[in-house]
C-alpha cells in the first residue's frame, strides 16, 4: 500500500518502501521518468520507479547550465570506456552517462531536438514500426514540451506549451554576437537550402531575424539558435519536469502511489517458473532483484502488473542479458540459463563528432576569466541568463554533405557551434587529449612519420595554445557502423563491453571528412566576414608534416604553399578524423523495436514487449531501429510518452 500521505516519495533504502508494486520502471532517466509519471496518473496502481544513482537535488553543477562538463566523469556519471577501436588509433572512448534521477537528461548538454520527420516516417516504413511515423509522435512531443520560446522567432505552431518538459533560447536569448556571425554565414552560402538539402552556394534569407531556422518547427534544414531544456536559467531535466512535483509533498502534484528507490542497482529480473512459457503462452516476469552495493545482499521487489527496462542503450541490454535475455551463444560464454534467446546488444551505433577549432581574435568568447565570470554571475542573478545560463553550444546547423551516403530524409551532417574556450579541463573531460599518435594508414611504410612530432603536436591541441578559440564541432548523423553491447561478467556490477565499431564502414569516415568539408567552408565565409574576430583553424601539423613528407619523398617540413595544399586535401581531413574523432553520447538501437516477425528486433513496436513475454517492456533509446538525425534527448523523451500511452491502451498503430 502507498505511504501515508504527506510522505516524501524518494528513498534510498528498500526496507522503507512495499514489496510489491502494480508496476516497476527500472531506469529514471529521460524516458523511464516519463513512465513513472504517466503511469502513477491513475490512483488505482501503484508504481516504483528504481534508480541506480541518487537524486541529484541540489548540485550546482546540475542545476546550472554552464557546469554540465563538471558532471562528466562526476559521481553522477557511469563513466564508461569503449572497447578499443581499431579505426580510431585502439583509441578507447570515453562514454558519458547519466547515473541520477533525470538519467543523461541530468548531465547532458541540454540540447532539445526533435530530430527530422523523415526520420520517424522511415522508422515506420523502413523497419516496420507501424504507428511511428511523425504525423503520430508529432502530437506526443508537443505533448510533452513546455515551449517558453519567443512566439516571433520560432514556427510558434509545432511546438507545444503546456508539456512538463520546459525549453527556451539558450542563454536566455542573451547570445554571443559569433553565433550571429555563424548563422548570417550559413545564410550566405545557403546551407541547408540546396536542392538536395545541401550546401547551394546560394545566399539566402531564413525564416525568423536573428534566430534564424526553427530546426523543431518547420524544416530542420538550416543554421538557428540553439533550444534548450534550461527554464529560467536552471537545467529542466526529465526528473525536474516529471518526478520532482510528484514526490514532494508540499506541491499541488503529489501523489503518494508513486514510489522513487535510488541508490539501488537493479540486478536481475526474475521470471515465473523459471522463465518456462505460461499457459497463454507467453513468459512472465515477476519482479526484480535491486541491491544497494555489491557487498550488499539483493531484495527482490514483486510486480503485479509489469516490469519496464528504461536503463538506456548500454544498461538495459546488460540487465536482459545478466538475466538471460539475449543472444543464447553470448550467453553460454557465461553459463547464463537462457530464458530468451534474442538479439540483444546488437545493433549499436552513435553519433560521432570531430571539434574544428579556432582562434579567437576577440578574445570574447566564454572562459573562466575574473571579469568575465563576475559579469556572467550579474546576468544570471538579474535575469538568469547570459554564460551561467548557456548549454555552450549557442547555435547549430543542419545540411546534407556533398556526397551523402545514406538515402535516408533526414540530414547527415550537423554543426554544434560553440562560442566557448575550450580549456584543458575541459578537453580533459571527453578525452579530448588522448589521442594517439601512430602512423596514417592510408599510406605506405616510410620513414615519414616522426612519434616525437606527434606527441608534440598533440600535446600543444589538447592544451589550446592560445588559449581563446571557438569549435565549430562536425558531426556524422546518420552512420552505418553497427555494434555490440556484451557481458563481461555474470556480476551485474560489472561494466559491460561497448564495441561501437567507429568507422568500421569506411562510408562513415568518407562521410565524416565530407562534413568536416562543409564546417570548414561555413567557417571560412565567417571569416570573410568578420576577418577581425574569426582566426585561423587549429591544426594537427604533424598529419600535414607526414602526408608532405610521404607525397614528395623530402625531409623537413613544407613552405606555406604545401602546407596550405595538404592541409585542403581529404588526406589531412581522413587523419585527423581518426585521431580526433569522439561521441557526442548518442547510442542507440541494442533492444531494437520492429515488427514480431523480423529476427533482429528484440521488442515489438506495436508493444515494446520483448518477444515471447507478457508483460516486460523496454522504453528507452535502445529500442531505436535508426539513429535520429540530430540529439536524441528529445525522441527518448517522447518514447516515455508514447509507451506510457501503448501500456494504458491508449496508443494505436
Amino acid at each position: 500500500m502507498p505511504s501515508r500521505p504527506g510522505t516524501r516519495r524518494v528513498f534510498s533504502t528498500h526496507e522503507s518502501i512495499d514489496s510489491s508494486f502494480d508496476y516497476i520502471v527500472i531506469g529514471g532517466g529521460s524516458s523511464g521518468s516519463v513512465v513513472a509519471n504517466r503511469l502513477s496518473e491513475d490512483p488505482n496502481v501503484t508504481v516504483l520507479l528504481v534508480e541506480a544513482g541518487p537524486e541529484g537535488l541540489g548540485d550546482p553543477n546540475v542545476d546550472t547550465p554552464i557546469a554540465w562538463t563538471n558532471l562528466l566523469k562526476s559521481e553522477s556519471d557511469w563513466h564508461f570506456t569503449t572497447e578499443a577501436q581499431g579505426k580510431t588509433k585502439n583509441r578507447q572512448h570515453f562514454w558519458p552517462r547519466g547515473k541520477l534521477l533525470g538519467g543523461s537528461s541530468s548531465i547532458n548538454a541540454m540540447l532539445y531536438v526533435r530530430c527530422n520527420a523523415a526520420d520517424y516516417d522511415e522508422w515506420e516504413r523502413d523497419h516496420g514500426c507501424a504507428g511511428w511515423g511523425f504525423k503520430k509522435v508529432q502530437g506526443y512531443f508537443t505533448k510533452s514540451e513546455g515551449s517558453q520560446l519567443p512566439e516571433d522567432q520560432v514556427d510558434a505552431d509545432m511546438h507545444g506549451t503546456e508539456g512538463p518538459l520546459k525549453v527556451s533560447t539558450t542563454s536566455g536569448g542573451d547570445v554571443l554576437p559569433l553565433n550571429n556571425v555563424f548563422i548570417g554565414a550559413c545564410e550566405q552560402l545557403g546551407v541547408g537550402r540546396g536542392a538536395d538539402g545541401g550546401i547551394s552556394g546560394v545566399p539566402v534569407a531564413y525564416e525568423h531575424p536573428f534566430y534564424g531556422v526553427d530546426y523543431n518547427g518547420k524544416t530542420q534544414f538550416g543554421a538557428g539558435i540553439s533550444q534548450s531544456t534550461i527554464y529560467k536559467g536552471v537545467r529542466w531535466s526529465t526528473n525536474r519536469a516529471y518526478i520532482q512535483p510528484l514526490v514532494d509533498p508540499d506541491s499541488p502534484h503529489y501523489r503518494n502511489n508513486l514510489t522513487v528507490l535510488v541508490d539501488h542497482y537493479a540486478t536481475k529480473l526474475v521470471f515465473a517458473d523459471d522463465g518456462k512459457a505460461q499457459p497463454d503462452g507467453h513468459k512472465k516476469v515477476t519482479g526484480v532483484h535491486v541491491q544497494k552495493s555489491r557487498e550488499s545482499s539483493p531484495c527482490m521487489i514483486s510486480a503485479a502488473k509489469e516490469v519496464i527496462v528504461s536503463c538506456g542503450a548500454v544498461n538495459s541490454p546488460g540487465l536482459l542479458m545478466v538475466s538471460g535475455i539475449g543472444p543464447a551463444a553470448e550467453l553460454a560464454k557465461h553459463n547464463i540459463p537462457v530464458v530468451a534467446d534474442l538479439p540483444v546488444g546488437e545493433n549499436l551505433h552513435d553519433h560521432m563528432i570531430v571539434p574544428m577549432c579556432y582562434n579567437d581574435k576577440t578574445s570574447t568568447m566564454y572562459r573562466g576569466t575574473p571579469p568575465i565570470l563576475a559579469t556572467a554571475m550579474h546576468k544570471y542573478k538579474l535575469y538568469q541568463g547570459g554564460m551561467m545560463a548557456t548549454c555552450g553550444v549557442e547555435s547549430m546547423a543542419f545540411f546534407n554533405s556533398e556526397r551523402k551516403r545514406t538515402g535516408r530524409g533526414g540530414p547527415d551532417s550537423q554543426i554544434h557551434f560553440m562560442p566557448a574556450c575550450l580549456d584543458p579541463p575541459f578537453l580533459d573531460s571527453f578525452g579530448w587529449d588522448k589521442t594517439v599518435s601512430a602512423p596514417n594508414p592510408d599510406l605506405p611504410v616510410t620513414t615519414a612519420f616522426d612519434a616525437s612530432e606527434a606527441d608534440a603536436s598533440r600535446d600543444a591541441i589538447a592544451q589550446r595554445k592560445p588559449r581563446s578559440t571557438f569549435a565549430a564541432v562536425a558531426t556524422l548523423l546518420q552512420p552505418h557502423s553497427r555494434g555490440t553491447v556484451r557481458l563481461r561478467s555474470t556480476d551485474a556490477f560489472d561494466k559491460v563491453a561497448i564495441d561501437p565499431r567507429y568507422f568500421g564502414d569506411e562510408r562513415d569516415l568518407d562521410a565524416m571528412v565530407d562534413c568536416c568539408k562543409g564546417t570548414r567552408r561555413i567557417v571560412d565565409k565567417m571569416r570573410e566576414m568578420e576577418p577581425e574576430w574569426v582566426g585561423e583553424e587549429m591544426v594537427d601539423e604533424s598529419i600535414v608534416n607526414e602526408l608532405w613528407r610521404a607525397d614528395t619523398g623530402k625531409t623537413g617540413k613544407p613552405d606555406a604553399e604545401e602546407r596550405r595544399r595538404i592541409l585542403a586535401s581529404d588526406g589531412y581531413l581522413r587523419e585527423m578524423c581518426r585521431r580526433m574523432a569522439l561521441t557526442v553520447y548518442h547510442p542507440v538501437g541494442t533492444c531494437k523495436m520492429g515488427p514480431s516477425s523480423d529476427p533482429t528486433t528484440v521488442v515489438s513496436s506495436e508493444t515494446l514487449k520483448v518477444k515471447g513475454f507478457s508483460n516486460l517492456r523496454v522504453v528507452d533509446a535502445s529500442i531505436m531501429p535508426a539513429v535520429v538525425s540530430g540529439n536524441t534527448n528529445a525522441p527518448c523523451v517522447m518514447i516515455g510518452e508514447v509507451a506510457s500511452d501503448i501500456i494504458k491502451g491508449r496508443f494505436s498503430s
